[in-house]
């Protein structure tokens, strides 16, 4: 059975040999810090623009070896959601009625190789579009990174009459709110940051998770967001700051054994997002920093289709979930590393040991 990496590099040697030099030449980049200015919202609404080739730029087979090349970086439940999500991309133009044609199109995603893949030396690659990017590192045969990775929904669910509700992110969703709702009033007097969720994750998706985070600093890439942050109360920031050194939320020690276990169950959502052996390194490194280390916070009301946020932050690992935008049917969900986003974390202590 093959590797994740050796999966990884193969699709990307296939992908690539299936292109035509301008586009190789557009796909490949240079292993720099590029690699970390990702996103999850269609960049042309910052006045950005990406790195990379897109679905639609592709012939049926090309496309074909992109996902590939995706599925290698996901279990195949994550794959199998990330694909609904992205074809939400013709119900959310819709509901819009087509007034943002441009930026709505499920062939709007860009892949981006960094470096050159193999089994020896340094690469990554990013897939990425409105609602999803996939960020992995590699180094000698070796994932050494797959954060930051970011699934979201708009609209977060959709049925018709009495058709099965389709919901992506609905085990994110649901997971948090289980764990919340268990909670007795002096627990959740400790899970709770604020009575009103942020408009967005408080930890911006710049390259590397900072030290302190408050909403709106540094000021928001989308005016709609920063508009929202500037509205906000002194004392909300205050309530709802990120500390990477001080997780803040209710721990292990003040939760009894069931919602302990949801807790767990709650973080294996996020990494069950992986590839099964990756996923299983995910919970090794896990159970080695301690799950008592670990805290749960919420923000807002505990009731569906409220607007609601939760974080899950320790030492190595947070996730941050918000349902509040398009009046609470639009969420966010994202996995990062603390200590090290891109693996680099272990990408610097592999240079400063050659020096």
């Amino acid at each position: 059975m093959r590797s994740s990496a050796s999966e990884m590099g193969q699709a990307a040697v296939d992908l690539l040999d299936s292109l035509p030099s301008e586009l190789v030449t557009r796909m490949r980049q240079p292993f720099t810090d590029e690699r970390h200015q990702w996103t999850f919202y269609p960049r042309e609404m910052a006045g950005k623009t990406y790195v990379g080739v897109p679905l639609l730029e592709l012939d049926r087979d090309q496309r074909l070896l992109m996902m590939k090349m995706a599925r290698s970086g996901l279990s195949a439940h994550a794959f199998r959601r990330m694909s609904v999500i992205m074809s939400f991309d013709n119900v959310l133009n819709d509901m819009e009625d087509y007034i943002r044609s441009d930026i709505r199109d499920p062939l709007r995603y860009w892949m981006a190789i960094y470096g050159e893949p193999g089994d020896i030396g340094t690469w990554g690659w990013r897939f990425e579009g409105h609602h999803v990017s996939l960020n992995n590192t590699i180094r000698d045969g070796e994932v050494l990174s797959s954060t930051p990775l970011f699934l979201g929904a708009n609209p977060s669910e959709i049925g018709s009459g009495a058709h099965a509700m389709i919901r992506p992110c609905g085990d994110e969703e649901d997971a948090g709110r289980e764990l919340y709702s268990l909670l007795d009033d002096d627990q959740r007097a400790l899970a709770l940051l604020d009575i009103t969720a942020p408009i967005d994750t408080v930890v911006p998706n710049v390259p590397m998770v900072p030290a302190v985070a408050i909403p709106g600093e540094p000021p928001a890439d989308l005016a709609m967001f920063q508009n929202v942050h500037e509205a906000m109360t002194d004392e909300q920031k205050h309530n709802l700051r990120f500390e990477s050194a001080s997780p803040r939320g209710i721990g292990t020690s003040h939760l009894d054994g069931a919602q302990t276990k949801l807790l767990h169950e709650l973080v294996d959502v996020y990494v069950r997002r992986l590839p099964e052996h990756l996923a299983t390194k995910e919970q090794v490194k896990l159970d080695a920093a301690g799950w008592d280390n670990l805290r749960f916070a919420w923000a807002g009301p505990g009731q569906r289709h409220e607007k609601h946020y939760y974080r899950v932050h320790g030492p190595s690992f947070m996730v941050e979930y918000n349902c509040v935008q398009d009046d609470g049917k639009h969420i966010h969900a994202v996995w990062r590393n603390p200590q090290g986003d891109f693996g680099e974390d272990i990408l610097r202590t592999h240079m400063a040991s050659e020096h």
